[in-house]
């Protein structure tokens, strides 16, 4: 058995809220993180990462933003996220950063 990431529940809400997601891209990069932090959508500073907080806060965003597929962890410094129907579409959306 192998212990859980602390963002399971994020990801897996991601996955059943929007049903042609099938990859997950969960990075942590200081200048990305800190370029786009008012620009990109994101969940709420005081939401911290790994708790079911954060994952109803990341079902909400995704279901209201699902056509951007990227999105900031404000609680969760330098992480950032994209999804997708494959990686292809992941590293896609912070290629357009």
């Amino acid at each position: 058995p192998v212990k859980a990431s602390s963002e399971s529940l994020t990801h897996a809400i991601i996955y059943d809220s929007l049903h042609q997601v099938k990859a997950i891209l969960h990075i942590h990069q200081a200048a990305l993180w800190e370029k786009y932090y008012s620009l990109l959508a994101s969940t709420a500073p005081e939401i911290a990462y790994g708790t079911p907080e954060m994952a109803w806060a990341v079902q909400k965003l995704v279901i209201q933003n699902n056509t951007q597929n990227l999105f900031l962890m404000q609680g969760h410094r330098d992480g950032l996220v994209s999804y997708g129907g494959n990686l292809d579409d992941c590293f896609k959306a912070f290629e357009h950063l």
